[in-house]
């Protein structure tokens, strides 16, 4: 199967958790399928805006088309409709709103992968533009889309009130198993929380508590703020003005050193106040972290043969910051909680790795290419 990926979203000065969806779902695709599967090995063709560096990133998981346009160009020029898809391949999956409507004739089959509709949930939280782009980004792909797949009931709902039709929308929940290997015991001499850094992450409120809490700690452990600044750099705006004491913000890192940034904390902490999936909390809890964070999806809607499972993290009120306070003091200093989520969390990540999220996508993809085509 020849599969074209509109991978734009990596082009940006902070990706997130789209471009964490790109690398990990090109994993799961670049693995050889499972003999005896009838599955036919995917080829991947990026097609994105020129790289800001050499070599291009995206070459390790694929074939690179780079169309001749800056990035903001080319995501200008695809919203209206002035450039169309590819013409040759099986399937275009688009990874965010930013992609090419299909041609007039012989269209190849499209995807797109709707993250979250937050921006709906907390306007406040998003620039006037932003709002605008994304209501537009979620009307092109209802209307072009054969299938729009989807990380949680959660978006599928938000998309289908969005007037998309239920038969195209499925649930394909992301995986966790992307980041290098690590080995860590969750003893670690921190409290970590990895997000991008804008108003929705709710920093604000998770430094307040954790500033809280830090009097009555058995140790001064700091909180570790790690994540890029989001809304063009003016993410900023989601920190207070004046850190207090024991607050890090360590900025973006590589996926390298991500790792490591994992495997030297003791729990984990991720309260934005809405989110489509939440996959920080995930890669904490591959490494053994407890976790504190909201009610968001990866952790409170199970999948196959999870429904029956203890909870696999401490669960706060993102509005609340007594609740935020609680949490974080369970996971760093309640021995017994803490054990607890750590044994729940083991076996609650142990099915949400990239290849079945690769395998859930390709079922997609079956269906919208194959004869009965809707």
């Amino acid at each position: 199967m020849q599969l074209t990926m509109i991978a734009e979203q990596l082009r940006r000065d902070a990706p997130g958790g789209i471009g964490t969806y790109v690398r990990g779902l090109s994993l799961g695709l670049r693995r050889p399928p499972v003999p005896g599967s009838g599955e036919d090995e995917i080829q991947i063709c990026f097609v994105t805006s020129p790289a800001k560096r050499r070599p291009d990133p995206l070459g390790e998981f694929g074939s690179v088309r780079a169309l001749p346009f800056p990035a903001k160009v080319l995501t200008t020029i695809w919203e209206r409709d002035r450039l169309r898809g590819p013409a040759v391949g099986d399937i275009v999956h688009a990874t965010s709103f930013a992609f090419p409507a299909p041609r007039r004739r012989k269209p190849i089959p499209l995807s797109v992968f709707v993250h979250d509709l937050a921006w709906r949930h907390v306007p406040e939280a998003y620039p006037e533009r932003g709002i605008r782009w994304h209501e537009r980004g979620l009307e092109r792909a209802i209307e072009f889309a054969d299938a729009l797949l989807v990380p949680s009931q959660l978006t599928r709902a938000d998309v289908i009130a969005a007037g998309a039709d239920p038969a195209k929308v499925s649930v394909v929940p992301e995986g966790c198993d992307h980041l290098p290997r690590t080995y860590a015991e969750g003893l670690g001499s921190y409290l970590l929380a990895v997000s991008t850094i804008e108003p929705r992450k709710n920093l604000a409120r998770l430094i307040e508590a954790y500033a809280r809490i830090r009097p009555s700690l058995p140790e001064p452990w700091p909180l570790r703020i790690v994540g890029p600044l989001g809304w063009n750099g003016h993410g900023a705006d989601g920190l207070p003005a004046i850190l207090p004491e024991g607050v890090e913000v360590v900025g973006a890192v590589t996926d390298q050193e991500l790792a490591l940034q994992y495997a030297g904390a003791r729990a984990f902490a991720y309260v934005p106040i809405v989110e489509g999936f939440g996959l920080p909390p995930l890669e904490a809890m591959r490494v053994g972290l407890a976790v504190a964070c909201s009610p968001v999806p990866s952790v409170v809607e199970p999948v196959a043969g999870q429904a029956a499972m203890a909870a696999p993290a401490v669960i706060v009120d993102p509005l609340d910051v007594d609740s935020i306070a609680a949490g974080l003091f369970a996971v760093l200093a309640d021995d017994p909680t803490r054990a607890e989520v750590r044994r729940s969390a083991s076996l609650w990540v142990s099915a949400r790795g990239w290849r079945v999220a690769a395998d859930a996508h390709r079922s997609v993809w079956r269906a919208i290419s194959g004869p009965n085509r809707r």
